[in-house]
């Protein structure tokens, strides 16, 4: 008998003071806070377009660029949940899974493959068990090489974040130096790996000619990764820096890291700061000031978060030729256009775990259940403030 419900978690804006403490926002008007819901009522979305696909969900990642800032009064009221296709608004953005049907245009992809995607923002629907996706916007895996949660990771929301930052905001190469922020995060960790490549003799493949080739294709920057406190500088020469290239570890002092990249780069700076973690600056000044002092001219500094540059920093960019990027990796689901470089870029990402170029690290897993609204009230409220 076939299923016409599915669990799923679901999302609506309510008022700051309905449950909880008021609060004003911009212009006088209350705050709106996000509600989650579990719920096993939903019903199982159907093919609507020839060139869909019918996933049943293995994971879901949550992202605090997209998922926060949809849910703190930034995008979430513009975009009106009433133009989602679905009754109710089903929050995540980033899945992995396997096709259980396919629509009658669909050529690349066949049932049972296991795919990573990503969901559009007025729709999304990764906290659930099935969803509806273009197969334009999905990238078969190798169940057998990367297991659902690391290709989710790595592949979708921080992979695509990080390679978007390096390689075509950054374009960096090898003789380039990079100052990598949160560097034991997912994003940061596999902002590291990307920009430092694996030594020679990691993960040694069978055919030595293949071997080489992989070896020419890596970028090995200069890499310089700032971490919070001493736990988090031991985690990482532990799990990374016996297999990875990085010059140089420095605790989250921004006095310290001015003084230590000036010294490493001979009073230039860095060539690129990779802030892939979203963070407000509104009450940290002297780390963003310091950070644009880090910036070698003609650099750029990648973030993201939007970060909003006072006229004298804003002149001191200016004075340097510097630009500023930002991160929103979903962004490429908005843009139709963009559509060929976002499979390149989930292609590329996918090969590189299965030949662990990239191992991802996962902070909290969590099954979908009546505990998920709590934990995601968690997560909104840690990365929010």
């Amino acid at each position: 008998e076939k299923r016409e419900w599915m669990r799923a978690i679901t999302v609506e804006l309510i008022e700051d003071g309905e449950g909880g403490e008021n609060r004003n926002g911009k212009n006088g008007e209350k705050e709106k806070k996000p509600k989650f819901s579990y719920r096993s009522d939903v019903s199982i979305p159907e093919l609507k377009e020839s060139g869909e696909v019918l996933i049943q969900i293995m994971c879901c990642c949550l992202s605090e660029t997209v998922d926060v800032s949809l849910y703190s009064g930034g995008l979430l009221p513009s975009f009106n949940l009433q133009s989602s296709t679905r009754d109710v608004y089903i929050p995540g953005f980033s899945i992995s899974g396997k096709i259980i049907q396919i629509g009658s245009d669909v050529q690349n992809l066949q049932v049972s493959d296991h795919i990573v995607g990503l969901c559009d923002l007025f729709n999304g629907g990764g906290l659930a068990e099935y969803i509806c996706l273009p197969a334009a916007n999905c990238v078969k895996f190798n169940p057998q090489l990367v297991s659902p949660e690391f290709a989710c990771v790595g592949s979708t929301f921080a992979g695509v974040r990080s390679y978007m930052g390096l390689f075509y905001h950054m374009n960096i190469t090898e003789s380039e130096s990079i100052l990598i922020l949160n560097g034991t995060s997912t994003n940061g960790l596999i902002s590291t790996q990307l920009a430092s490549g694996l030594k020679s003799d990691a993960y040694k493949l069978e055919d030595e000619v293949k071997q080489q080739e992989r070896e020419q294709k890596r970028v090995k920057a200069k890499v310089f990764v700032v971490v919070e406190n001493g736990e988090e500088s031991a985690f990482l020469r532990e799990q990374i820096c016996d297999e990875f290239s990085v010059e140089r570890i420095i605790e989250e002092n921004y006095e310290e890291i001015l003084d230590v990249v000036m010294e490493e780069t001979n009073g230039i700076g860095v060539n690129y700061i990779f802030d892939s973690v979203y963070t407000t600056y509104d009450n940290n000044l002297k780390k963003k000031q310091a950070l644009i002092q880090a910036l070698a001219p003609h650099g750029t500094w990648f973030t993201a978060s939007p970060v909003v540059l006072e006229p004298p920093e804003a002149q001191v960019m200016f004075f340097k030729g510097a630009k500023l990027g930002f991160g929103f990796e979903s962004s490429w689901i908005c843009a139709k256009t963009q559509q060929g470089k976002l499979i390149h870029m989930m292609m590329d990402l996918v090969s590189k775990l299965e030949t662990k170029d990239i191992i991802p690290v996962i902070g909290t897993k969590l099954k979908l259940s009546e505990d998920t609204p709590q934990a995601l009230y968690d997560f909104y409220d840690y990365h929010k403030n």
